[in-house]
Formats: C-alpha cells, sequence, structure tokens
C-alpha cells in the first residue's frame, strides 16, 4: 500500500511544476537554465519516488530525496548568481567563494546542532537530527537569496528581462518552501497547519504560474533593470562604484 495520499494541493502543484518545465523546454530556455530546469524535473520526480515507497521506508526516502534537493538548492541559486553578474567576473569569483563557504557552514551547523541534539537528556531520533541539519542548510541558503534580491534591487544592472524576473520569482518560492519546512521545524506541523496547508501552496502556485508566462525567448532580448530607474545620477555612480568593486576584486583574484 502506498505510503502517503495525493492530494488536491499535491496535484496542482504538480501540474504547474510540469507546465514550468515544459516552457522551458518549448522556449529552449532550459540550455539557460539548466540547474533550475533539473531542480523542477527533480521535484516532479520526486512524487513518482516517493508514491510506491512503504511506510516503513518513507521517512528514510523522504530524507534522502530532501536532501538532494538541498543541492538543488544551491546549484539553482548559484546559477542565477552567475548569470546575473555575468559581466562582473571579479565579483563573480569572489561569489563563488562565498558559496563554498556557505556549504561548509551549513555543513559545520548542521553537524553542532545534531551534537547539541544527541547530547540532551531525550537522544533525537534520525528525523529529528536530519530537520535540525535541514535549519542550517535553509539558514546559509536564506542568507544567500537575501544577498542576490539586495543585489538586483539597489544595483541598477542591465539584465534580460527573464533574468529579472526568474531572480524575483525564485527568491520568493524559495523563502515559501524554505519558511514553510523552519515554521514545521520550529512550531510543529499543528500550529502552522493554516498558513502552511493554504496561505503559501497558492503563492507558490502564483509563483509557478508566472515562470510558466513570463519565462519566454523574446524575454532574453529585452534588457530591463531594477534598482535607481527613477535617479540616473545615483544610477551611474552607483554602476561606477560596482565596476571599480569588480576591477579590485578581479585583480586580487589573479
Amino acid at each position: 500500500m502506498s505510503s502517503i495520499t495525493i492530494s488536491a494541493f499535491q496535484i496542482i502543484s504538480f501540474v504547474l511544476t510540469a507546465t514550468v518545465l515544459a516552457r522551458l523546454l518549448w522556449s529552449r530556455l532550459f540550455l539557460k537554465y539548466r540547474w533550475f530546469s533539473a531542480f523542477l524535473f527533480f521535484g516532479l520526480a520526486r512524487y513518482f519516488i516517493l508514491i510506491p515507497v512503504s511506510r516503513k521506508a518513507y521517512a528514510l526516502m523522504w530524507m534522502v530525496t530532501e536532501a538532494v534537493l538541498w543541492a538543488f538548492y544551491f546549484l539553482a541559486l548559484y546559477e542565477l548568481y552567475t548569470l546575473v553578474l555575468e559581466r562582473f567576473p571579479g565579483i563573480r569569483t569572489m561569489t563563488g567563494w562565498m558559496f563554498a563557504a556557505s556549504i561548509v557552514a551549513a555543513t559545520a551547523t548542521a553537524i553542532v546542532l545534531s551534537y547539541a541534539g544527541i547530547g540532551t537528556a531525550k537522544a533525537p531520533d534520525t528525523l529529528m537530527l536530519f530537520l535540525m541539519a535541514e535549519r542550517g542548510v535553509l539558514s546559509a541558503l536564506a542568507v544567500l537569496v537575501l544577498l542576490m534580491t539586495a543585489f538586483l534591487t539597489w544595483f541598477p544592472v542591465p539584465l534580460p528581462r527573464n533574468l529579472v524576473w526568474h531572480s524575483l520569482l525564485f527568491a520568493i518560492y524559495f523563502f515559501l518552501k524554505a519558511g514553510t519546512l523552519l515554521m514545521r521545524n520550529l512550531y510543529g506541523h499543528e500550529a502552522t497547519r493554516v498558513v502552511s496547508n493554504t496561505v503559501i501552496p497558492v503563492v507558490g502556485w502564483a509563483c509557478l504560474l508566472l515562470w510558466a508566462v513570463v519565462l519566454s525567448r523574446s524575454g532574453e532580448e529585452a534588457m530591463t533593470k531594477v534598482g535607481h530607474r527613477w535617479n540616473q545620477d545615483e544610477e551611474d555612480r552607483l554602476l561606477g562604484q560596482l565596476k571599480d568593486i569588480n576591477a579590485s576584486l578581479g585583480r586580487l583574484s589573479r
């Protein structure tokens, strides 16, 4: 017997995720957003991986597939940073080191949390240790998403319209997913049932629907920018600062 029951919410999420992936494949944008496309594909495959799993083995399989999702989150986010900073190789190199440091920090945090849990009077089970490790990983990812969002908001860098939309939607979508898991870990499923079972899925569906609608081949040619469009002098000053930072970091990385 299947270990889980497929709900209407899961069916809607599956259909919308498949629609976004189909859109990327049809428009050949998957060639540019490879890791994001792989993330969506694995999200779809995960449904079929978990459905036939027995109740006894479900927790283990869920943890294994969840850990794979962590990797796809990192890779999709790193892909975003690389595309956003394509014109600034010095800053992009620094970003690579930042990602490596965040992975190490997340792993170290997970280990510390696990040992702290083991040292309590009631030793936690494997699932509890995994959830504590997940907090460390998601926290590191949250910081990276915030940095990317702050960069796009502050610096008026001309970017393809697709990339701007993709970056903003990815930030919202990630915080919904991460926020749901963190709330459940901290407060329990019952305390967060209304928010996690209604509000968050609906906003997540809106993100998926927008991805399916706004990503297009023409969006790769249309350039736009987010920060300081209302003040040309401030825009020029910030872009000058960004170029100087890029040049300095480029010299350091040689």
